[in-house]
């Protein structure tokens, strides 16, 4: 979920889409997860991120997939606005706040790829 639909409270985003935020543990459908083949996906709201609820369920389902790297051993972590930003688009101004926000938890638990939906740009870590 991003900004755009931060105006109309994220009702079109949590209208349209079936989002498997309750079988995966979370309290909001903002942020979920779900397994596909060998991978952990998991999507966060990089609009809610001082809220704790979403804090404390991404470390514990962090904490679930690393211990269950044997049968899905990559993670992909999604999120609108970026962690690392060397550009100028406006979006880029955040991306100081993302990424204290979550690459503690990245590191700690060797996250492989972060994936985010506007100001994309390559890098190499």
């Amino acid at each position: 979920v991003g900004n755009h639909e931060s105006p109309f409270n994220f009702s079109a985003y949590l209208n349209r889409f079936v989002l498997p935020f309750a079988e995966s543990g979370s309290d909001s459908p903002l942020w979920y997860s779900f397994d596909f083949s060998f991978a952990h996906f998991i999507s966060i709201s990089t609009e809610h991120m001082g809220d704790a609820n979403q804090k404390a369920w991404l470390l514990a389902y962090l904490a679930n997939a690393q211990a269950n790297r044997a049968e899905r051993p990559f993670i992909v972590l999604m999120g609108h606005r970026p962690a690392y930003c060397s550009n100028t688009f406006a979006s880029c101004a955040d991306a100081g706040g993302v990424r204290n926000w979550i690459e503690p938890a990245l590191f700690n638990y060797r996250q492989l790829a972060f994936y985010y939906g506007v100001a994309v740009e390559p890098t190499f870590p």
